[in-house]
């Protein structure tokens, strides 16, 4: 297998329910709409329960790129009920930190469960309030991830191995990664060549390749490039490889995904997930002016659709330009 061409092998689809998660909250009680419900009452978690609680949602913190990273003496306060399947239900920001930090925490405060309140056993609506210091950077691993994101970054020490490096700088995403590092000279660079990884998007769906370009001695520049999911389950990257695909004389980042689409039969009713191939186009197009190397999302040529492998996808490239070859003779 050459270093032009290989396969990302995937996360196991996730199959599972996990719960609710993002802003998908379950129904208010009694199905009422939230604007109708009274200010619930303010209980007390008991300390095993608030330190179970603080530290999952600590670890699920992920701050947005490009946000400053949080001092350590910060705090953010959140309100939530518990509803009367442990969902996290009219989670807010009490005392918050900024629209980014705050929605993070929200987040990931809306993945947890935790036990309701019983009384009697029926469930009482209560309200519980919840300290978080240093949102988002609460281990080192997440302080150093956060560093990098904020700044979209990384400086390379003398002589570090690439994975070594990748880990290094980050250690949160790169712990979830494929198990496939590259490095490949996509753009001609006098800093060496970039590495690629790929790893599940943030909201589980999709698939993201990471790429650090180095565009100046030992700085690297860090770019997520969000691969879409076109179907209902999460898609599956089955390969990356880099071609000429739009005959301009570059190579183009080509992503080759499989999709499970629902789909029902017209006649029996009966319904399924069917696989669909489609192939993302990334293209490097030009430095910013910080000297950034930058990409955009390219627009795939309708004839590489459900086309299964790369293998295919490269014959079909090649075909359509022998043909428009043949059509300037």
């Amino acid at each position: 297998m050459s270093l032009t061409e290989f396969a990302f092998w995937g996360w196991a689809l996730l199959l599972g329910g996990a719960g609710q998660s993002g802003g998908q909250a379950p129904p208010t009680p009694a199905g009422q709409p939230r604007h109708l419900l009274a200010e619930p009452p303010l209980g007390r978690l008991d300390a095993a329960e608030q330190a179970s609680l603080l530290a999952a949602v600590q670890v699920a913190i992920l701050l947005p790129w490009g946000t400053p990273v949080p001092a350590d003496t910060s705090h953010l306060v959140v309100q939530f009920v518990p509803d009367r399947s442990g969902y996290i239900t009219e989670a807010r920001v009490v005392r918050g930190l900024g629209p980014a930090a705050n929605e993070a925490v929200l987040s990931a405060l809306r993945q947890q469960h935790l036990a309701p309140e019983l009384r009697n056993g029926r469930y009482v609506r209560v309200a519980y309030r919840l300290a978080i210091r240093a949102p988002g950077v609460g281990t080192a691993a997440q302080r150093r991830e956060a560093i990098t994101r904020w700044h979209r970054m990384a400086t390379r020490r003398p002589g570090e191995p690439d994975s070594a490096f990748v880990r290094r700088v980050l250690p949160v995403a790169y712990a979830g990664h494929d198990g496939h590092l590259l490095a490949h000279a996509w753009r001609p660079s006098p800093y060496g060549r970039q590495l690629f990884f790929s790893r599940r998007s943030e909201d589980g769906d999709g698939t993201d390749v990471f790429v650090l370009d180095p565009y100046r001695p030992a700085t690297y520049a860090v770019q997520v490039l969000p691969l879409n999911n076109r179907g209902s389950l999460p898609n599956y990257l089955a390969a990356v490889f880099f071609v000429d695909a739009t005959a301009d004389g570059r190579p183009e980042l080509l992503a080759l995904l499989n999709n499970y689409v629902y789909e029902r039969d017209k006649e029996s009713g009966a319904g399924g997930h069917a696989t669909h191939y489609y192939t993302d186009v990334w293209q490097y197009i030009s430095p910013g002016p910080d000297g950034r190397p930058r990409y955009r999302h390219g627009t795939a040529p309708r004839y590489l659709k459900e086309l299964p492998t790369a293998a295919a996808v490269r014959r079909a490239l090649a075909r359509h330009q022998r043909h428009k070859a043949a059509l300037r003779k």
